[in-house]
C-alpha cells in the first residue's frame, strides 16, 4: 500500500506530535513507527514515580509546569 501526502516528497520529514495524553500516545507511536523523523511531546507525563534526571534537570522556576504543578495535576 502507498501514502500519499499533497506537497511532500522524498525529502519531507515525518513526525508525530502530542499534547498531555496525546503526548504519550505520540511516543508509544515512536515505539512502533521505526525511522520517523522527530517527534514532540508536550506535557506528557511519563515519569509518574520521580526517578527520571529530567525531574530535577527542569524543575526551575523559569517553567510553568514545575514538578509540584505535574504532582498537583
Amino acid at each position: 500500500s502507498s501514502i500519499f501526502i499533497i506537497g511532500a516528497d522524498e525529502t519531507t520529514k515525518i513526525g508525530v506530535a502530542g499534547d498531555s495524553a496525546g503526548a504519550v500516545i505520540s511516543a508509544s507511536i515512536c515505539h512502533e513507527i521505526k525511522n520517523l523523523d522527530f517527534q514532540i511531546l508536550i506535557c506528557g507525563q511519563f515519569d509518574f514515580f520521580h526517578k527520571l534526571p529530567s525531574r530535577t534537570e527542569f524543575n526551575h522556576n523559569i517553567f510553568v509546569i514545575t514538578r509540584d504543578v505535574l504532582d498537583w495535576y
